[in-house]
């Protein structure tokens, strides 16, 4: 049997490595390899996801890791760059799944009642989207649209 978590790598490493050695695939969003941009999109650090990804990668367990690109918060090329190195250096990471932001979930939050942080913005242009996989696949990521 396949297994495969998806997470943000929030629960505790400790928690979790019983569970990651009957893992065969580990599905990680990062949001921003920037601590700031990090903590700015979900409220929470990013040091517990960091450590999920080096864990799983000194186990070898396969990651597809997920990078959703918003403007003006996830978009900065920097930034990108910076993720790209920090992802290359990971020995068990198969894919990169470059997301462009898009509204389709807007009303929902809406109906719910509850603030939508991202009401408003664009989705990215063409241009912001391709120089993003450019940079993954400049260090060898492989990438996925």
């Amino acid at each position: 049997i396949h297994t495969a978590i998806d997470t943000s790598g929030q629960a505790p490493l400790d928690r979790v490595k019983e569970l990651l050695s009957y893992t065969d695939l580990l599905l990680l969003d990062i949001k921003s390899i920037d601590p700031d941009t990090f903590e700015k999109v979900t409220a929470v650090k990013i040091d517990k996801t960091l450590a999920l990804a080096q864990y799983a990668s000194d186990q070898n367990i396969s990651m597809w890791v997920r990078f959703v690109l918003v403007p003006e918060t996830t978009d900065d090329p920097a930034e990108i760059e910076e993720l790209a190195k920090y992802l290359s250096a990971l020995q068990s990471i198969r894919r990169v799944e470059v997301l462009p932001f898009h509204k389709l979930g807007e009303y929902k939050w809406k109906q719910l009642n509850i603030p939508y942080t991202l009401y408003g913005h664009a989705v990215p242009s063409r241009q912001s989207f391709n120089g993003a996989v450019e940079t993954f696949r400049r260090h060898g990521l492989t990438v996925e649209l």
